[in-house]
């Protein structure tokens, strides 16, 4: 937990930094956005409603492991890919997983997680987050039925470089992580 707080204390710190030493001195007449990223296509990530661990059982399918949520600021941003990284004391052969919109429409097919980096890469997403607007993403996994007792899996989207999108600046407070999953 002191961990965790002290990424967020190190991240607000940095943020603070960044934004007091971008204000520049301007006249009351200067109609220009004193933060360059306020002109500039940003996407925010957070983490969406907390998807409580739980308890699964081999072949369990539309286990909902992780929510994020996209928002464009500024202007609209297009979505191409979303790489998450799989952690936890398992096999990556345990599940293949898919990721939904906010309106239950998949927005790819089932997708397997490479054993050797425990990354999935969602690509061919084409999703258009629209100015001002947010989306909210579902990272969904079915379990295989040989997946063995015990095994613990939950999912993250380790950095801004976890996504290709159209933005010039992604910002959020990472990695974005879900809860643990442990297999019955």
């Amino acid at each position: 937990m002191n961990t965790v707080l002290r990424r967020i204390a190190v991240s607000i710190i940095a943020f603070t930094i960044l934004v007091a030493s971008s204000i520049p001195a301007v006249s009351a007449f200067d109609w220009r956005p004193w933060w360059p990223g306020l002109a500039t296509p940003t996407l925010r990530v957070s983490i969406g409603d907390e998807i409580t661990g739980a308890t699964v059982n081999p072949g369990d399918t539309g286990v909902e492991m992780l929510e994020i949520v996209l928002t464009a600021i500024r202007k609209d941003i297009e979505v191409d890919e979303l790489m998450f990284h799989r952690n936890g004391v398992g096999s990556a052969a345990d599940l293949m997983v898919y990721l939904y919109d906010d309106s239950g429409t998949a927005l790819t097919c089932a997708r397997s997680i490479s054993p050797s980096t425990n990354n999935v890469y969602l690509s061919s997403l084409n999703l258009v987050v629209p100015a001002g607007d947010s989306v909210t993403l579902t990272l969904v996994a079915d379990f295989s039925s040989s997946a063995y007792s015990r095994n613990e899996h939950f999912f993250e989207l380790v950095d801004r470089n976890s996504i290709d999108s159209t933005a010039a600046l992604v910002f959020g407070f990472f990695p974005i992580a879900g809860e643990i999953f442990t297999v019955n």
